[in-house]
């Protein structure tokens, strides 16, 4: 009896330290990202992708400034910045040439809130778009489809309509 009382006892110990993992592993993902796409008008209700052969996408704010080519695509995405409130966006239609009837600026005006993820993965920041334009080169218009930017992957936050 006496050493099924030891045995336990050094189980349940063993038990004891095993089920408290202090490890703090975050599985969440953090990708909070501005996401949109390219289109053109097929009538004056409908929308088509708009594949862009060879363009380029710049972002630029107060703490960062970035690109990145799109090849056969009709989407991106971009981090934005909690130390700033607005971001300019330079699309370049055609990154083959520096001509400016091929450049366009897009300024999306924001809000940052911080969001409580877990203990394990702390922080991260969600935005508020408040309000977007632009010039009108290559851009017919830019449409805020949904303003709130939060870790859904799902969602793309703004439209950029191209001339024909």
């Amino acid at each position: 009896m006496r050493y099924v009382f030891q045995f336990l006892t050094v189980f349940f110990c063993i038990a004891l330290v095993v089920s408290c993992n202090s490890s703090s592993t975050c599985l969440t993902p953090k990708s909070v990202a501005l996401r949109g796409g390219f289109y053109v008008k097929q009538s004056d209700s409908v929308l088509g992708d708009s594949i862009l052969e060879n363009a380029n996408v710049i972002f630029s704010d107060a703490q960062i400034f970035y690109g990145f080519n799109l090849k056969q695509s009709s989407k991106f995405q971009s981090s934005l910045s909690a130390a700033s409130n607005k971001v300019a966006i330079y699309f370049q239609s055609d990154s083959t040439t520096t001509a400016p009837s091929t450049i366009d600026t897009i300024e999306a005006i924001y809000t940052s809130k911080l969001n409580f993820i877990s203990t394990a993965c702390g922080y991260e920041y969600f935005y508020t778009l408040n309000s977007i334009s632009s010039t009108h080169q290559v851009i017919d218009t830019v449409l805020l489809k949904i303003s709130e930017i939060t870790s859904d992957v799902s969602k793309e936050h703004i439209s950029i309509v191209l001339k024909k």
